[in-house]
C-alpha cells in the first residue's frame, strides 16, 4: 500500500474475482489494535461479507440505493464541512 500510495487494495480469491476490499483502517483496527500477528493474518480473514459493486452503466440513483440497502456510510473524507456552530 505504500509503496503504491493507496488506502485500499481489492481481495481476489484463486478464481481471480472481487472478494472483498482490504484498507489500512482494516489492518490498523482487526490486527494491529486486535493485537493479531501482521505477518500471518492473511488478507482473506479480514474480508467481511460478499462486495456490493456498482458497474460504469449503473446510474448514480442506483448506485446509492445499492449504498442504502447495504448500509455502506458515507465516507467522511468526502464530506466538506460548511460551517462551525457557535
Amino acid at each position: 500500500m505504500e509503496l503504491l500510495d493507496v488506502g485500499a487494495l481489492p481481495i481476489c480469491g484463486d478464481d481471480n474475482r472481487l472478494k472483498g476490499m482490504l484498507t489500512d483502517r482494516d489492518i490498523v483496527v482487526k490486527v494491529l489494535a486486535a493485537d493479531r500477528d501482521p505477518s500471518t493474518t492473511t488478507a482473506g480473514e479480514l474480508a467481511q461479507g460478499p462486495p456490493v459493486m456498482v458497474y460504469a452503466e449503473d446510474t448514480i440513483d442506483a448506485a446509492l440505493e445499492k449504498r442504502i440497502k447495504h448500509k455502506i456510510p458515507p465516507r467522511l473524507s468526502t464530506i466538506r464541512p460548511i460551517r462551525s456552530i457557535p
